[in-house]
């Protein structure tokens, strides 16, 4: 998800190995002590930490920003109150003692300080955050300054002509590493791009889609580690259905598995079709969104999806509480999930591993690690606020995710390896790997001609794809065609 690369592995590895890193990002404090497992050493480290650059040399506020005097004055965040994990994560104060808010705490202290500002958060209950903030804008409301929002609540709002493209706004520095060049390519219509993410907060991390495996059952079954696969570019849907269906073993009363090769969402087909790449919607070389899904590559995706899974009873797709059940009680070999459930496998004694989804061939030239628009979030600046207070609002939101860099982003990391051990290193790599592939559709956040929900329970019924797109491409395209003309209407910062 994010371009400092490297800093992101070390994040999520952290999350992986440590429990006292987990509790930092579920809100507990990071209190505990050192296990007794064998230690990560210094060099074992260094395989992991493969960014170079000098410490002293590492991006920061004043390295970038330079000196800036607000004079005490505030810049307010406008903030969806999300549930769970994907709550805001912008402030902290002084009071919390957890790896992570320490982290967002001294970032923000270092801001406040650097630039005579005061960092504040003003949370939104609503439940259709679009209209609260609709609402807010159309009044000329000046109590926040920037928004914090999901994909979905921010794609509805820059389609109202709420939010100021960024690429107007001279501070915001969209090229730079401390946003998510990924996320640029998704957010990106025409040209314009209105809400951003990057290192300025974390909460995105969590909704990363990759499939954990268990290391017990593979080696029961001496099959190639999925490790092993992914760096002989050999994890694909074919060796992942043979390791699933070589590891099942069915009930001796005949329905259901004892041992299921793979427990995954209803959803599973879905998301197995767009690792392949086959997304709803891809922009075409103006930057315009076009109908991608149909063509005679998905069509192929499906009906291996689709010959691969009917019939197949090595195969559980349900709920996510049975999902995780039948992982948790070594009932499953593999399991496609997001990153959050390295959190709630913390207490249990599986010996896991995580992957990314597969590719649909060794031809397939990278993985691509979908995720929901309601589950990253993003920030932007809304149309009611202008002149001075969009330039300081611009100038401290860049600051802080300059100096996320080398606060918030290694946080997990710098304290959890020194005082942790990792049980699995390799995991390092492969969660890089999901986070630099993560990709959104837009097409799921406008709902363009209800084409992503009506693809998803075709290839969840094993029907096709060719009927739902003949039926449905002209609503989308219709719908596309809104989006364009009104982020092209969309007002500009100058005019």
């Amino acid at each position: 998800m994010k371009t400092t690369v490297t800093k992101l592995i070390a994040a999520l590895l952290a999350l992986l190995v440590c429990a006292g890193s987990f509790c930092a990002l579920s809100g507990c404090a990071d209190t505990g002590t050192p296990s007794d497992s064998t230690a990560v050493t210094s060099s074992a480290v260094a395989d992991v930490t493969t960014d170079n650059t000098p410490e002293d040399t590492a991006p920061t506020a004043l390295s970038v920003l330079g000196e800036r005097d607000f004079g005490g004055e505030t810049v307010t965040f406008y903030s969806r109150y999300y549930n769970g994990v994907w709550k805001s994560d912008l402030m902290a104060t002084e009071d919390d003692f957890d790896t992570l808010k320490i982290a967002v705490y001294r970032r923000n202290k270092f801001i406040e300080e650097t630039y005579k500002v005061k960092i504040a958060e003003k949370q939104s209950g609503a439940a259709t955050f679009k209209s609260a903030l609709e609402r807010l804008v159309t009044t000329g409301d000046e109590s926040f300054d920037a928004v914090y929002m999901s994909v979905t609540d921010a794609a509805d709002s820059a389609q109202a002509g709420l939010l100021w493209d960024l690429h107007d706004i001279e501070r915001i520095d969209l090229e730079a590493q401390w946003w998510s060049q990924s996320c640029n390519r998704s957010w990106s219509i025409g040209h314009r791009q209105f809400f951003a993410a990057g290192d300025i907060s974390t909460v995105d991390n969590m909704s990363a889609r990759g499939v954990f495996f268990n290391k017990k059952i593979i080696e029961a079954n001496q099959l190639e580690s999925p490790y092993d696969c992914v760096k002989n570019n050999t994890w694909t849907l074919d060796k992942m259905f043979e390791m699933a269906n070589t590891a099942t073993v069915p009930n001796p009363n005949g329905t259901g598995s004892s041992v299921y090769g793979i427990s995954a969402q209803t959803s599973f087909g879905f998301i197995m079709l767009m690792a392949s790449g086959e997304f709803i919607s891809r922009n075409n070389e103006d930057d315009i969104p076009e109908i991608n899904i149909g063509n005679e590559r998905s069509l192929a995706v499906v009906d291996k999806l689709m010959t691969k899974t009917a019939g197949n009873d090595g195969i559980f797709l349900g709920a996510d509480a049975d999902v995780m059940a039948h992982f948790r009680n070594s009932e499953a070999l593999l399991m496609p999930e997001v990153l959050y459930h390295l959190i709630t496998l913390r207490d249990s004694d599986l010996d896991v591993g995580i992957v990314p989804s597969p590719k649909y061939d060794s031809e397939q030239e990278e993985y691509y690690s979908f995720t929901t628009c309601y589950g990253v979030t993003c920030l932007g600046f809304p149309q009611s606020a202008s002149g001075d207070r969009l330039e300081r609002a611009a100038f401290i939101m860049e600051a802080m995710a300059v100096q996320s860099v080398t606060t918030v982003t290694p946080a997990y990391f710098d304290v959890c390896i020194k005082t942790r051990f990792a049980p699995d290193i390799e995991a390092s790599g492969t969660i890089g790997i999901i986070l630099d592939t993560l990709y959104t559709d837009l097409a799921e956040a406008y709902k363009w001609g209800g084409l992503r929900d009506k693809v998803q329970s075709a290839v969840a019924n094993g029907t096709g794809l060719t009927s739902v797109i003949a039926s449905s491409k002209k609503m989308a395209n219709s719908a596309i065609k809104l989006t364009v003309d009104a982020w092209e209407k969309a007002p500009r910062l100058n005019g």
